[in-house]
């Protein structure tokens, strides 16, 4: 087997894994959902099955959207907040 041919193969085996993954995660938060706990973190379809980068910058883009609504609104402490939860996320993406 070629090193183009393992690259290939173990590309293919990371999908399913991100795939089926994201699967028993659903299954879990459903789990957990129909218990009455709650999860920390707010899981939902629209992160599953995406990067640590793409997740990141759907992130960044609602908090700037969230902190534009402040500033409109004139909550400048909500939006310092806001500011500083963003700069957090950029410097995350940009170690990426």
């Amino acid at each position: 087997m070629t090193e183009k041919q393992m690259e290939k193969l173990a590309e293919i085996i990371f999908q399913k894994l991100l795939t089926r993954q994201a699967e028993f995660d659903k299954q879990f938060i459903e789990q957990v959902k129909q218990s009455g706990g709650s999860l920390e973190i707010d899981y939902n379809d629209e992160v599953f099955g995406l990067s640590e980068k793409q997740i990141l910058q759907k992130k960044i883009a609602e908090l700037s959207k969230l902190l534009s609504q402040h500033e409109e609104n004139e909550e400048y402490n909500k939006a310092a907040e806001v500011h500083d939860k963003l700069n957090k996320l950029i410097d995350k993406l940009e170690k990426l």
